[in-house]
């Protein structure tokens, strides 16, 4: 299983982390809360999805990158597609509060900034292995976290 978590922390670091235009993106989106940073984030999101998908399909797997703010609030979820627009995050009809998520709450609470987590899924109905990082250089910092999931 180490060999499958290296995996999923290299796709987030070189595909999300590694890309400066994401981290541009969505640093502006949490400083600005605009409909248009939003929308700039969430472009810059689609894209690091759209690599990692490709990568996972050569280990016959399914990926996914969900977003929140420091509070746990989805921002950004791959899996709802145009759901994924400004009023639906304002609203929080992306999806559900995540900041209980275990991965996510290790991410914000570690001092790496990193959470790991391999659970079955009620949604996708399968066992699925999260890998998470935080935004924000320490647990006082916190700006949001990027989590990619595999099935």
């Amino acid at each position: 299983m180490s060999n499958f978590k290296n995996t999923l922390s290299y796709n987030i670091q070189l595909n999300v982390f590694g890309k400066p235009n994401v981290v541009k993106f969505v640093n502006l989106f949490i400083a600005l809360d605009t409909e248009e940073s939003y929308n700039l984030a969430v472009i810059s999101l689609n894209a690091s999805t759209s690599v990692c998908n490709d990568f996972s399909k050569k280990l016959d797997k399914s990926s996914r990158i969900l977003a929140t703010l420091s509070d746990g609030t989805v921002w950004y979820d791959s899996s709802k597609g145009d759901k994924n627009t400004y009023s639906n995050y304002k609203a929080k009809l992306i999806n559900e509060n995540h900041a209980s998520r275990y991965s996510i709450r290790q991410a914000m609470d570690s001092y790496e900034g990193v959470g790991w987590e391999s659970k079955f899924s009620s949604s996708d109905k399968g066992f699925q292995n999260y890998y998470a990082v935080r935004g924000g250089q320490s647990p006082n910092e916190i700006s949001y976290v990027i989590r990619l999931s595999f099935s």
